[in-house]
């Protein structure tokens, strides 16, 4: 993701090109150059979905 997002940003792809080549689909490329965030890194490793109810080292416990 943060090849596909560089590429767009130094105009060495389109969103069409990059969305073929690393598999992944236009309109996340779109939100993802159009965001405000500048650091590619941070953006693209953002973790997505709905955050865990309970940490993990909670469950560990209560399995144990």
């Amino acid at each position: 993701m943060a090849n596909a997002v560089k590429a767009i940003k130094r105009q060495e792809m389109g969103f069409k090109k990059t969305s073929k080549v690393f598999e992944v689909p236009r309109s996340t490329h779109k939100d993802k150059i159009n965001s405000k965030e500048t650091n590619v890194e941070k953006l693209t490793n953002t973790r997505l979905g709905r955050k865990p109810e309970m940490p993990y080292k909670f469950e560990e416990e209560i399995v144990s």
